[in-house]
């Protein structure tokens, strides 16, 4: 193995979780991210110890990226990977490998998944599935490696890690998580298996990659859609698994999902961004204040992030202007985002993707027991047949149409700094900790005797929303939904989301 140009690398085990530097590229547009310790290729001939350990090659791209929605990737891409393996002792299914996948990329604990230890009978067979790909496509795709599992520097959740563009995948996660969902839905067809065979274990092969990087602690919890599609592949690889072991560390990822004041557990965007109303009845879409490391960028200003909240929430209202876009309700009753519920990050980057992961669950009984969360359900289902967004019944009162066009009520860090009645009749009441409720803001004269309003009554269940991201399951949804399995499994409450209620 050897280096093509001074920019390429390799890497053992290339690091994930909290770590964010890599030494698999050394580019100028982002020399932060690379550490040279990192880089084996600068350390050639280099002794590599029978240890199971996986070493990443990465080819820079040599054209302009196509990196569109991230400007600060310039040209630090990357053009094609290879890998290499070096075994301890030979593959556990006394084949030399035949029937044994390759072990995750990332991490220095090894698990090897042989072929025998996925239930391939338990793929659904429908018939008139419309085709939304081909098996040779799928197999280029996802065989891998694909290492977009790098976060923070190394490449804004791994755009720049996506390789260009041969292999036929998106730089951009939501669309890579839509093209996933498209894939996963090509091997539900009653064609049989030993055609999608390939595709099925190229897809498996990139849910053991994902399934070693969350093991490993990776989090992937941007609101936006840099986050998006790392839980349905493990959801996929439990789904077939006969590891009760694996099926359980699967289900675990949702277990503490409604924790958000601390959160530390929240490892997937779809988890930390569909959470559930502070009645514990109704999913809601949106980012919530929690510990810095899950909270998006919505944990900033007063009062554990309600000062974001309602910054942006003022920006839209009064300004027409929309800022952070992924912020949830931090008091739990209605979507957001606070711009608008159903509006920007909500419609266009998660919601359909949102979707087909409900309509699997639905389909197919394994992926729902191991998803383990009837919430991702239940809000595909009131988005698809329940008609749209939820934003009644709300306590909380809309903005004092007395406040000038100069509101801000996170200003410097200070709330209410350039707001006559935040506090008072609308916003967040810092006394009891919660949102200026109705019978407040008209006790204390909102809009100067006038009934107060909720924030967003307007919009609720308006009709079944157009959606980005949607394939397959908004074009798929009325033709297999009717008649999937509606039943609930009966699965534990989440945690109640903040410490002080």
């Amino acid at each position: 193995m050897s280096p093509d140009t001074s920019s390429d690398g390799f890497e053992k085990n290339p690091a994930t979780g909290g770590v964010n530097m890599q030494g698999l590229l050394a580019c100028s547009a982002d020399d932060s991210a690379y550490e040279v310790t990192r880089d084996l290729s600068t350390q050639l001939p280099y002794d590599a110890a029978p240890d199971n350990g996986v070493y990443l090659k990465a080819k820079r791209y040599e054209g302009d990226c196509i990196a569109v929605f991230t400007k600060s990737v310039g040209d630090f891409c990357v053009a094609a990977y290879g890998s290499l393996t070096v075994l301890k002792q030979l593959p556990p299914d006394g084949k030399l490998g035949a029937k044994t996948f390759r072990p995750s990329l990332t991490g220095n604990t090894k698990r090897f998944f042989t072929l025998d230890d996925f239930d391939f009978a338990r793929l659904p067979s429908l018939k008139d599935l419309p085709p939304t790909g081909t098996y040779s496509e799928i197999v280029t795709r996802w065989q891998g490696p694909v290492i977009s599992l790098f976060i923070d520097k190394n490449g804004d959740q791994g755009r720049r890690w996506t390789p260009e563009p041969e292999v036929g995948l998106p730089d951009y996660a939501a669309d890579k998580a839509e093209r996933w969902n498209m894939d996963m839905f090509v091997t539900f067809t009653n064609d049989a298996f030993a055609n999608k065979k390939d595709a099925v274990l190229a897809l498996l092969q990139y849910a053991i990659d994902v399934y070693g990087a969350y093991v490993d602690g990776v989090r992937w919890v941007s609101g936006a859609g840099q986050g998006q599609g790392y839980w349905a592949p493990i959801v996929f690889l439990g789904a077939l698994s006969t590891d009760s072991s694996v099926v359980a560390n699967v289900r675990a990822a949702t277990e503490n999902m409604g924790m958000y004041e601390d959160g530390q557990n929240v490892q997937f965007t779809e988890l930390h961004q569909i959470g559930v109303s502070r009645d514990g009845v109704n999913p809601i879409w949106g980012g919530f204040p929690g510990g810095s490391s899950i909270s998006d960028g919505c944990a900033g200003g007063d009062s554990a992030g309600r000062g974001v909240y309602w910054a942006n929430y003022t920006d839209a209202t009064l300004r027409d202007t929309r800022k952070k876009k992924t912020c949830g309700d931090p008091y739990r009753f209605i979507d957001g985002p606070a711009e608008q519920p159903g509006s920007e990050y909500a419609a266009c980057c998660s919601t359909g993707i949102y979707v087909s992961i409900g309509l699997a669950m639905k389909i197919w009984p394994e992926f729902r027991s191991a998803a383990n969360n009837n919430m991702m359900i239940r809000f595909a289902d009131r988005i698809m047949d329940g008609a749209g967004w939820w934003t009644q019944p709300d306590q909380c009162a809309a903005i004092d149409p007395r406040e000038s066009s100069e509101c801000n009520p996170y200003t410097a860090g200070k709330a209410a700094s350039t707001c006559q009645y935040f506090g008072l009749t609308w916003g967040h009441n810092s006394n009891t900790n919660d949102c200026v409720t109705l019978a407040e803001a008209q006790a204390n004269n909102w809009g100067d005797g006038q009934t107060p309003s909720p924030r967003w009554t307007a919009q609720h269940l308006t009709g079944r929303p157009t959606l980005d991201r949607e394939k397959p399951g908004a074009e798929l949804w009325d033709m297999f939904a009717a008649e999937a399995n509606g039943e609930d499994e009966p699965i534990p409450a989440p945690n109640k989301p903040f410490k002080n209620q």
